[in-house]
């Protein structure tokens, strides 16, 4: 066996193929409010207080973005990254 496979084994985590492990990463929920930063929200999403909820006619998910850019899957919007290749 290999270290890596022996650490693992030892530490009780389960070593996953890449593709498993970034299925599990992915909300399988529809959008969801996220807070409000600065002055505007995620196109899709409306103003409600201190939070931006989705719109009627959104399914795109987003989160507040960390860095510059969005990661795969994702475009910019404000300070936000919203879900890509979903109906709105």
């Amino acid at each position: 066996m290999t270290r890596t496979l022996l650490l693992a084994m030892a530490a009780g985590v389960a070593l996953l193929p890449a593709d498993a492990a970034n299925a599990q990463q992915k909300p399988s929920t529809g959008p969801t409010p996220v807070p409000k930063i600065g002055a505007a929200c995620p196109t899709g999403y409306q103003v409600s207080a201190s939070t931006c909820v989705p719109g009627p006619n959104t399914r795109c998910r987003a989160f507040p973005k960390v860095g510059a850019t969005c990661p795969a899957g994702y475009t910019t919007s404000f300070d936000y990254c919203v879900e890509t290749g979903c109906s709105r």
